[in-house]
């Protein structure tokens, strides 16, 4: 499954998500890993909403805590 990671023009459907929310977005993984951190900071910077980006479900279920943390460092730098 996905979002903004499966279409040509990701933004237009941060736009949509924007326009729905009260000044904050959210993304998940898969999107988040394929696109990038930065994809969706430039966007909140951007457009000046807050961010809340989350970690696979299934990852944090089955580990390894390594790649968890990992995963997770990426998000925060």
């Amino acid at each position: 499954m996905g979002g903004e990671s499966k279409i040509k023009d990701p933004v237009k459907l941060l736009d949509i998500k924007r326009d729905g929310s009260k000044g904050m977005i959210q993304a998940c993984d898969p999107d988040v890993s394929v696109l990038g951190p930065a994809f969706y900071k430039r966007y909140a910077d951007k457009n000046d909403v807050g961010l809340i980006m989350g970690l696979d479900a299934g990852l944090i279920q089955s580990g390894p805590v390594s790649e968890i943390k990992k995963r997770a460092r990426r998000l925060i730098n």
